[in-house]
């Protein structure tokens, strides 16, 4: 079951081999079958058939699909954990109140120093400028928020594994399709494909990239990881971002580059662009060359294209075998997905 990740998280709604995604196609009748003929509109002894309008509102049914999808999964999170709250408590012969006192408030530690210190530098934009100092009490509250509610979705995962939950209804899945100018990592063998769509300005993609990596460390060679351009309009270096990141490709050094961008702040002015190239060594003047030309403009538009074609519109998006989950979401979000593909893989 999809749970919540803690109160902190925001979600934003950040030839060519054409592989697929492993993504099921939809049902014939989206996709031009034998009902998808049927006849919705008539003018004039002209007419427009169900294939026609579902083409038409694509993404807008892509979205609604997954949207109505992720209520269920949440319903069915939610009355699942309050039965096996209830069955617990009952066996320990103490009040559900009490459970969650135990397992949930007493194993829910402080923040340290460090983590108060890497929050607030993550989101000194949302401070306005307000100095640690002054913000120190209320950023250990959202901290210890953040934590118990992480805990509470941990213990509540427990309770579902050990009672074997089996959530039997079907994801929604998009085909995405990979195009040779995407940066990939990992094995093409990958049972699990990820298609991630970022902005390099976006704060939440910034958040997230600490589940990408642990996502990838956790499951090496099983998991395939591929990069998307999704720079949004009102961050303006963003695009340009996107260009050095590809600068630095041609120097076989995306990854690195593309990482630094994530994690380190920066002007992402040209001068700040030029520096990180630096300090991975990259050949100078083939990145000042390459960042001052417009080669990889297209292909970053054509990257845009195809975040519109499949519905995206935040940062970031990812498609977990063509499993749509938006924002930073806590590891344990895509855990729970790669380990139902990976079951799949397994039997089929």
């Amino acid at each position: 079951m999809v749970l919540a990740g803690g109160a902190l998280v925001a979600l934003l709604s950040c030839g060519p081999d054409p592989t697929v995604s492993a993504a099921a196609r939809p049902p014939a009748a989206e996709t031009g079958g034998e009902s998808g003929q049927q006849v919705v509109a008539e003018m004039d002894g002209a007419t427009v058939t169900q294939a026609e309008l579902e083409e038409h509102i694509r993404s807008e049914l892509t979205a609604l699909r997954q949207q109505e999808y992720e209520l269920r999964r949440r319903g069915i999170a939610a009355l699942v954990a309050e039965r096996l709250l209830d069955r617990e408590a009952a066996r320990r012969g103490i009040s559900t109140r009490e459970l969650l006192r135990i397992e949930v408030q007493e194993k829910t530690p402080e923040p340290t120093a460090a983590q108060i210190e890497k929050f607030y530098q993550q989101n000194r934009a949302r401070f306005g400028g307000q100095r640690k100092a002054d913000l120190l009490t209320q950023l250990e509250q959202m901290l210890k928020r953040e934590a118990a509610s992480r805990r509470a979705n941990a213990y509540r995962r427990d309770l579902a594994r050990a009672a074997h939950l089996r959530v039997l209804i079907e994801p929604p899945r998009t085909e995405v399709t990979i195009p040779a100018s995407a940066p990939v990592l990992g094995p093409s063998s990958a049972p699990v494909t990820i298609v991630e769509f970022t902005d390099y300005q976006c704060p939440y993609c910034t958040r997230a990239q600490a589940t990408v990596e642990q996502v990838m460390s956790t499951y090496e060679g099983k998991v395939r990881l591929v990069y998307r351009d999704f720079p949004l309009d009102f961050h303006r270096q963003a695009f340009a971002a996107s260009s050095a990141a590809r600068c630095a490709g041609e120097q076989d050094r995306f990854w690195d580059y593309h990482r630094g961008l994530l994690t380190t702040p920066g002007s992402f002015d040209d001068e700040d662009f030029k520096g990180r190239a630096a300090e991975l060594g990259l050949d100078a003047t083939l990145f000042a060359s390459c960042l001052a030309s417009e080669r990889h403009h297209a292909v970053i538009r054509e990257s845009l294209a195809a975040a519109a074609e499949l519905g995206v519109e935040a940062t970031p998006t990812f498609f977990i075998n063509g499993r749509q989950i938006s924002g930073a979401r806590p590891f344990e979000d895509f855990q729970e997905i790669i380990e139902e593909e990976l079951a799949i893989a397994t039997t089929s």
